[in-house]
């Protein structure tokens, strides 16, 4: 009998990624990791019907038993509620999510860690079975959904339509009837927008950023009565990043800048330029690629150093976060958002390391009143004596190391210095420190330019886990200037 098109296609993709296994090449579905895996087992017993969709369709589709249709599984978050919300037929539907990511996945890394997280969160799905590579979902009985319902589970953003679905399981909408529009405003009150489209959309605009949305319509249920159907209130809107950055400076969005720091000028400029925009950070990279970015998961450390303006004084707050969960990309363009403290900020500390562990690049910007912070910074979070005296002195603080010197030019900082940080656990340490036993906080001053009047300073946050000990010093080429070792209490 002659194989169907796509039947033939299964069994040449099945026994390449075989070969490939074989040939130690590829750690994939068509080896015994997949063969023997807790979620092909539970496909095998339990077969399903209707429709499949899976980070990995060709599993799914090569293993599974049971008269079910396998579908990819959109990657976007976005796309994947429009896909529940209009499934191929009216019979069970089922998300298969694989945990595990390799190159068999459907999607990138980044996607499939947003993915996770959002088949997590979605309504629309109830959790059948938690399995040991992966999770098994199935879609709620139509009749259950809200009435009204929004098509992204994201948030909204200016410039850019936000769709809401009607569910027709639970009545029928009244001819005529437009969709209504409203954002949020002070004590939960709530505003009407003007009606940009009658049948299901909203385009955010410039004055909505920051507001919630919600959409509501009139229908008829099946006994006739005129309900209204209302959703819940989206995220607050996002604003148009890319427009803002262009629009606050010359064309090319980096405007001349005057004396002092404008917001078109970034406050950084680094493999990421660091924007300051009245109390939000913005990270951009405009030449953003899959190897840089999709291909390995980063972690942006980011403290901020600011000043209570009543008592005056000194807070650290740490807003580390991910790229693949903070990020969105635009035409080649990366760009990140932080809200920030409200508070006086005096400095902030940033960079990107990846999933080794490995400083990518670090850079610290400091602002008005640095004298004012670090003396009361310094009087009321580490001992008015240092740790150790030394070319440069080092105070330990409450979650910092501070390297004061003065007198200090700058032949005295053009080295890079060297922080090791002992732990209390090894197993506190990432897997790629683990071997050396310590972690690494090594620096340029470049980096850290607190200087005043003959004075150098800098600053590293240390880790939230304990530690024992600190070795540090200078480094001049293979050769060192000076080390210093402090004792943690």
């Amino acid at each position: 009998m002659a194989l169907s098109l796509q039947a033939a296609w299964l069994v040449a993709l099945h026994d390449r990624e075989i070969r490939f296994w074989n040939a130690g090449k590829r750690q994939e579905y068509g080896g015994p990791r997949w063969k023997n895996s807790e979620s092909v087992q539970y496909l095998r017993e339990t077969p399903l019907a209707g429709v499949v969709w899976s980070n990995a369709r060709s599993v799914t589709s090569l293993y599974a038993y049971g008269p079910a249709r396998h579908y990819k599984l959109p990657c976007e978050p976005d796309r994947l509620r429009s896909a529940l919300l209009n499934p191929p037929d009216s019979g069970d539907v089922h998300v298969l999510y694989f945990s595990d990511w390799g190159r068999w996945n459907s999607c990138s890394q980044q996607q499939h860690e947003y993915l996770g997280n959002a088949l997590s969160r979605e309504p629309l799905l109830e959790l059948v079975a938690e399995l040991a590579n992966g999770k098994l979902y199935r879609l709620r009985e139509r009749e259950s959904w809200p009435a009204a319902i929004f098509h992204s589970s994201g948030a909204p953003v200016e410039g850019k339509s936000f769709g809401v679905f009607f569910n027709k399981y639970r009545g029928q909408r009244l001819p005529g009837e437009p969709w209504r529009w409203e954002k949020d405003g002070d004590a939960d009150s709530w505003t009407s927008l003007p009606v940009q489209r009658s049948d299901y959309g909203y385009t955010p605009t410039v004055a909505d950023v920051g507001h919630r949305l919600r959409a509501s319509v009139y229908y008829e249920d099946h006994l006739g009565n005129r309900v209204k159907a209302i959703t819940k209130p989206s995220k607050p809107i996002q604003p148009d990043i890319l427009k803002m950055l262009a629009s606050s400076g010359n064309e090319d969005g980096r405007g001349a800048g005057a004396a002092g720091t404008s917001e078109a000028d970034p406050i950084i400029r680094s493999r990421y330029d660091v924007y300051l925009h009245g109390n939000r950070l913005i990270y951009e990279n405009r030449s953003c690629v899959w190897e840089d970015e999709y291909g390995m998961r980063t972690r942006f450390p980011l403290v901020v150093y600011s000043l209570d303006s009543e008592n005056g004084t000194s807070e650290r707050d740490i807003l580390d976060f991910e790229w693949h969960k903070s990020f969105w990309k635009n035409n080649g363009t990366c760009v990140a958002e932080r809200q920030l403290p409200n508070k006086d900020i005096v400095g902030i500390q940033t960079g990107q390391v990846d999933r080794d562990g490995n400083r990518l690049w670090e850079a610290e910007r400091w602002f008005e009143e640095k004298r004012r912070w670090f003396d009361g910074y310094l009087s009321s979070s580490a001992s008015s004596e240092p740790a150790t005296r030394n070319v440069f002195d080092i105070y330990l603080g409450k979650g910092n190391l501070f390297f004061v010197k003065e007198p200090c030019g700058p032949e005295d900082t053009e080295h890079r210095f060297f922080v090791h940080l002992i732990p209390t656990a090894v197993n506190d340490l990432s897997d790629h420190r683990k071997q050396y036993g310590f972690d690494n906080l090594d620096f340029d001053f470049q980096w850290h330019d607190l200087r005043e009047d003959r004075r150098c300073m800098a600053i590293r946050a240390l880790p939230e886990y304990d530690i024992v000990g600190v070795r540090a010093g200078q480094y001049e080429g293979d050769s060192v200037l000076w080390t210093a070792e402090i004792s943690v209490p």
